[in-house]
């Protein structure tokens, strides 16, 4: 519930909370990389699919990949804001490194893309609330917003993952 409030005074009220949001702005995206290890850990690395959450009180979902989401449409917001965008310039490369490692292929997907691949494309296409769909429109708008140093830093993440998976 506070990444969606935070989401939504970044939005409507960034310019009346001036500078108390650059504080839990840093603790989101902090959170953005310090979940990373967790969320690899329980759906990448694991036949986890994402389904034993939990519900709270008003029905919503409360499970890791829910905060994930959160928390990435929460850095969307940042980069598409214009001054609160400059926030994230420093950390670019760790940033879209990190959407690269969200992005990585459950064994759920991986399974249905060996069964049907053309099927595993739609159902990718249909739903872009998945965190890998939506880490996805983060690269893209953090290529929209920051142009070359996004794309360089891109390049470098993705050699870095690479290398990374090579080595494993």
């Amino acid at each position: 519930e506070t990444l969606r409030c935070l989401t939504q005074v970044t939005q409507y009220f960034s310019k009346t909370a001036g500078e108390a949001l650059l504080v839990p702005l840093g603790n989101a995206v902090a959170l953005f990389h310090a979940m990373a290890p967790a969320y690899r850990a329980g759906f990448v690395e694991t036949m986890n699919d994402g389904d034993e959450s939990e519900r709270d009180s008003d029905g919503e979902t409360l499970s890791l990949a829910t905060v994930t989401s959160q928390t990435i449409e929460l850095v969307m917001t940042l980069v598409e804001h214009p001054r609160l965008s400059a926030t994230l310039a420093a950390a670019l490369d760790d940033v879209v490194y990190q959407a690269i490692g969200y992005m990585c292929m459950t064994s759920a997907q991986e399974e249905t893309w060996r069964d049907d691949p053309n099927q595993y494309v739609a159902d990718e296409d249909d739903d872009v609330s998945t965190v890998r769909a939506m880490c996805g429109m983060l690269l893209d708008e953090l290529c929209d917003r920051f142009e070359e140093a996004a794309l360089k830093a891109l390049a470098s993440a993705a050699q870095r993952r690479l290398a990374e998976s090579e080595a494993a």
